[in-house]
């Protein structure tokens, strides 16, 4: 007993190195960061530490983040009082973040199913990429888990614990706070479900699910009216918040249905249902990802790395019936009526946010391990640590460079951002998505995205004619173009032209 419990904490201190070492590799290599979303934070925080106070409604900012400014605020204060860079607070803090989401979980469910959890959610190829640099969604995981462990957690909870994630989300990020809302949702409906049916399965304190809500609300109100009204928030209408609710419903009480069916089969018709939901899902995944991303091969093979073993994952823990593992089954379907309602409607960026819906996803079925884990979830694992180390190889080697390469900055290009803020004011200048996001976000200077450039002068990098300008998310185009003008800068491995 004493051995296999040394052999568990070996385990989880070596999923926790790993871990945190992909996480840091980018930065280690080319000294900036693996994210196109962390420009503005870091734009806000060095506006914070230069000019507090300040009004967060300051047009210094970035006009984005900082109406989301958890994690601008507590990276200015972690940098002040380190004395540090923000570069090198930020990798600090990326630790920490990836420390703390896999301890929640180890915490949560404790044993092999403690560290297999841990492994799953520090090695999922979506969560590194949301973690690998100080986003406010990696960093708003932590308050998810956090949320889900005084849900699930037997014996008593402190308040707070429920009380602070839930005020601090609304003010760290949109998406995962729709999702912790979509969770909390379902379990009431679940819970109102259960007077009229028996749902074996159901061992949720609905108390417990209403002591987070009604703070998450308030909050969520609250950033609205100090700030989110005048951000992206503003083109909510009624039409897609009854939309958005009806979605959750239908495919919570789906989520319902399918729990309760997988309590009560006989275990031969289960196993057969679970390999009919394994080829179904892989099959739709595969249109699903042609449909939206028009995936090229290699690329489309290397989702699938990342999907099947995710749902592998999924099937081990409908098939071993665990309370918990069952209750995630409708967390898991109301997300994913969160998702389709995103498609449906066509909200502006849905390309992006499916993809991270199925990071969360994926943190759902971490949480759903069940206690006695059996051969099967040990070896789904290994299968997803495996796949998910396998598609970060390809990512990073530029092999499938669509599912995250153009998350890589260098040096260069961040000081060709800062060359062109102070030597060519006022000039807009045309370049692709991973550039326009640094210019814009860091810098707050004008830039354009290709293929549609006008007369603007392009900014042109060696990696888009090898492998494609990031047009979009998910989408390339390789560029050929003829030199008119003459090249007036150049960085070694980038040029403008004019």
């Amino acid at each position: 007993m004493e051995n296999r419990g040394s052999a568990q904490l070996v385990l989880l201190a070596a999923t926790l190195i790993l871990s945190t070492v992909i996480r840091l590799l980018p930065y280690l290599a080319n000294s900036t960061f693996f994210s196109t979303d962390i420009w503005g934070v870091v734009r806000n925080t060095n506006i914070l530490v230069e000019h507090s106070p300040i009004s967060l409604n300051s047009s210094l900012f970035d006009g984005y983040n900082n109406y989301w400014p958890t994690t601008a605020i507590e990276l200015s204060v972690l940098s002040t009082l380190l004395g540090a860079g923000v570069f090198h607070s930020i990798e600090i803090a990326v630790s920490a973040i990836t420390l703390s989401l896999t301890t929640v979980l180890f915490s949560l469910k404790k044993g092999w199913s403690g560290v297999l959890a841990a492994i799953v959610a520090g090695s999922a190829f979506n969560i590194v990429l949301m973690t690998g640099a100080y986003t406010k969604e990696g960093y708003a995981y932590t308050m998810l888990m956090i949320i889900l462990y005084t849900l699930l957690k037997p014996g008593r909870v402190h308040p707070l614990i429920m009380v602070i994630p839930a005020i601090a989300l609304p003010f760290t990020h949109h998406l995962t706070t729709l999702v912790a809302t979509v969770i909390l949702y379902s379990i009431i409906i679940t819970w109102l479900m259960s007077f009229f049916h028996q749902l074996e399965f159901f061992r949720i304190d609905p108390t417990r699910a209403i002591y987070i809500a009604v703070p998450l609300l308030l909050s969520q109100l609250a950033q609205y009216l100090l700030l989110g009204k005048y951000s992206t928030l503003a083109v909510a209408t009624q039409w897609l918040a009854l939309s958005l609710t009806s979605y959750v419903t239908v495919f919570s009480v789906i989520g319902i249905a399918i729990s309760l069916v997988t309590v009560r089969l006989k275990a031969p018709v289960l196993r057969f249902f679970t390999m009919v939901f394994l080829a179904s899902a892989v099959a739709i995944s595969t249109v699903g990802s042609l449909y939206i991303y028009m995936l090229d091969y290699e690329t489309l093979t290397a989702t699938l790395l990342i999907v099947t073993p995710a749902l592998l994952i999924i099937a081990g823990n409908v098939y071993s019936r665990e309370e918990t593992a069952v209750t995630s089954i409708i967390w898991m379907t109301a997300i994913s009526g969160l998702a389709i309602f995103f498609i449906g409607e066509e909200v502006p960026g849905y390309e992006s946010i499916v993809y991270r819906v199925v990071g969360f996803i994926i943190l759902i079925a971490s949480v759903g391990f069940a206690g006695r884990t059996k051969w099967f979830h040990r070896v789904s694992a290994a299968v997803f640590l495996v796949a998910s180390v396998t598609v970060y190889a390809l990512t990073m080697t530029g092999l499938t460079p669509t599912l995250g390469w153009y998350w890589n900055y260098r040096e260069s290009e961040v000081y060709t951002g800062r060359f062109l803020s102070e030597k060519a004011v006022g000039l807009t200048v045309c370049s692709d998505v991973k550039q326009s996001m640094m210019l814009n976000g860091l810098y707050k200077y004008k830039a354009t995205n290709l293929p549609s450039c006008s007369r603007s002068p392009i900014l042109m990098y060696d990696y888009m004619w090898d492998k494609g300008a990031l047009v979009s998310v998910g989408r390339v185009v390789k560029i050929w173009f003829q030199e008119v003008g003459g090249i007036v800068f150049s960085n070694g491995d980038g040029f403008l032209i004019i």
